[in-house]
């Protein structure tokens, strides 16, 4: 037995493989050869090289029973199942390679009629999305690339493979995928606002917005299009919040219409019993979805009925947070905005709540329209409560331009969930005085830069850590290198990788907030690790959840400030008073276990009493 054989027998695919491209390097691979590098390439889920390979044996030599026998059990699994037809029929008339079948260990050729019985529509890209939902990145990366590659003009191939690398923050690859789909598409909206869309997190505000533009003015009446712009302005901070409501008026004049059923909804009146409808599309499920959950599960089920409707089963592991939050769960990710209306009177819901807000179009669009007696906008950004059916918007604190529809509850109506100090104590062995932030391009703004470096002047034994956002990336890097190095600090910025973000706050000193950004969690894994977040208010046009998160705990009264100047002299007080510092890291986990802000039950009861309020304030017609 050759050596290759003997590696094949045993299943060492990637030695199978090395030997293989060795020999393919010296001269050309027997029919023989390319077949075992095609079950190397199987045995490694490549499954395109594994066809590629296979293929190309086939055309050298059409008679080996075991290749074919390969190649129609492959087809049937990678989505080519006409094709699989062809090689079973020719798979008849061919004689077993008993020298051939002896090396091939059991089970590696799959069983044909195994593979049949679980036909499925795009099977690779399947493989990919049940990855996606369990959170393992990589894999799904790799199944979308493989599925691209039998279907290089399948756009929902690269739709996925887009969302996954926003979703690992890589949005310089999302840009290299984008350039590939658009020259096959050039036409197409939807690519040139996913670009915008890359390019804004990438802090490239003014190419996402000729992005943006161009996706716009090809396609004026797609309204997704068009709120992918609205997101990415918001984003901007170069656009002032009276910006940001004249694009969104453009907006509801241009895509927003009155929505007419046969049903009406339900009416105002004395209630003793409220039916509240939460839509929840658009809304952060890892980010503030626990939190929502634990919260809303403590509603009283004697006064009110909780409906949410959002994408996907209440099985899906993304949902598994509600499933103690709403008695009921309609599943709408297929849902247009008449259905919507539909379900929603059919339900005779009083209380309609959008918890999405500009990260659903389709929810924006119902409030064209009156679906329910009440109807409010709760979510991380204001701006959609112009709309014109929206009769409050739920928040901490309110731009005064929507000051007339401000509803308030006595507990802070920001979600974010509480983390415990990591297990495993950090022990530091350095004697530098770091600040530490968490910020991605998009949040490193001139603003926010800008002011660290006058932080770090002010302070100049001091340093910066920045946890990574995929800033070890060569160009990422340099565009870094860049923006610190117009305001001379540079040499003084540190990068560190690290997945658990209390891990990294648990290496510095002080922890500063980006002048625009709105993660509440951020401020929450700082705190518990003992490292107090600071916070300047004076550019915060969007009023940011992490200032809502700091003004609602306690403790943290000398961690936010107005204005730029009083930042920069608190944060010099904070480097200079280590007694301060270290009375916070003791306290401070005992504070926060004890804060208002974590006691779930009696924020729920201050919910309802706010609800109960709205009611109200409706039937008075006060609103």
């Amino acid at each position: 037995m050759s050596n290759i054989e003997a590696l094949v027998q045993s299943s060492q695919w990637d030695d199978v493989e090395i030997v293989l491209a060795e020999k393919s390097e010296s001269g050309q691979l027997t029919p023989r050869d390319l077949f075992l590098r095609s079950l190397a390439a199987f045995g490694k889920e490549e499954y395109f090289n594994a066809y590629t390979f296979a293929s190309q044996a086939f055309e050298m030599k059409e008679d080996i029973a075991e290749l074919t026998e390969f190649l129609a059990a492959l087809c049937v699994i990678v989505g080519l199942v006409k094709e699989s037809y062809f090689y079973r029929k020719m798979l008849s008339f061919m004689e077993r390679d008993d020298s051939l079948s002896s090396i091939i260990p059991d089970g590696v050729i799959p069983d044909y009629t195994n593979c049949l019985s679980k036909i499925e529509d795009n099977p690779l890209l399947r493989l990919g999305i049940n990855c996606e939902l369990h959170s393992e990145w990589e894999k799904a990366e790799h199944w979308y690339r493989e599925h691209l590659a039998f279907y290089p003009h399948e756009k929902n191939g690269y739709y996925a493979m887009i969302r996954c690398l926003f979703s690992q923050e890589r949005f310089r690859g999302a840009c290299d995928v984008l350039k590939g789909a658009r020259s096959l598409f050039p036409e197409d909206a939807s690519f040139a606002s996913l670009m915008g869309d890359a390019l804004t997190n990438l802090g490239r505000f003014d190419e996402a917005e000729a992005c943006y533009r161009w996706a716009i003015e090809s396609a004026p009446f797609d309204e997704k299009v068009h709120a992918r712009f609205i997101r990415g302005v918001l984003k901007n901070p170069r656009h002032t919040f009276n910006y940001c409501l004249q694009e969104m008026n453009l907006w509801i004049e241009r895509h927003v219409q009155m929505i007419d059923g046969a049903m009406p909804p339900a009416e105002l009146g004395d209630r003793q019993f409220l039916r509240v409808g939460f839509l929840m599309s658009g809304v952060d499920c890892t980010r503030v979805g626990p939190e929502i959950g634990n919260v809303f599960s403590w509603h009283d089920q004697d006064k009110f009925q909780f409906i949410g409707y959002g994408d996907g089963d209440i099985s899906n592991p993304v949902n598994r947070y509600y499933k103690t939050a709403f008695s009921q769960w309609r599943n709408v990710s297929e849902t247009d905005a008449m259905t919507l209306r539909n379900m929603v009177v059919a339900d005779g819901i009083d209380i309609l709540i959008d918890m999405g807000g500009v990260s659903s179009t389709e929810n924006m669009r119902c409030f064209g329209s009156r679906l329910a007696p009440v109807q409010m906008l709760w979510a991380e950004s204001n701006i959609s409560a112009v709309l014109p059916e929206i009769d409050f918007v739920v928040s901490d604190r309110c731009q005064e331009k929507l000051k007339s529809k401000h509803l308030q509850s006595k507990s802070s109506v920001t979600f974010s969930a509480h983390r415990k100090v990591l297990e495993n104590e950090i022990v530091r062995d350095d004697d530098v005085f770091y600040f530490v932030a968490d910020a991605s391009f998009t949040e490193l703004s001139c603003d926010t830069i800008s002011l660290w470096a006058r932080v770090l002047v002010a302070n100049p034994e001091t340093k910066l850590l920045l946890r990574s956002h995929d800033f070890f990336a060569e160009d990422n890097s340099r565009a870094l290198i860049e923006l610190f190095g117009v305001f001379g600090i540079a040499h003084r910025i540190e990068l560190v990788q690290e997945s658990d973000r209390r891990a990294f706050f648990a290496q510095g000193d002080v922890a500063l907030l980006p002048a625009q950004g709105d993660a509440g969690e951020v401020v929450l894994d700082a705190l518990v690790m003992g490292v107090p977040i600071l916070s300047c208010t004076e550019k915060d046009v969007h009023l940011k959840a992490s200032t809502d998160v700091l003004l609602a705990l306690d403790g943290t009264e000398k961690m936010v400030f107005d204005t730029v100047q009083a930042f920069v002299e608190g944060t010099s007080e904070w480097v200079a008073n280590a007694d301060e510092r270290q009375k916070l890291k003791e306290e401070l986990s005992q504070t926060l276990d004890g804060s208002a802000f974590f006691n779930a039950q009696n924020r729920m009861s201050d919910f309802e009493e706010m609800l109960q309020d709205a009611w109200k304030l409706k039937c008075m017609n006060k609103v």
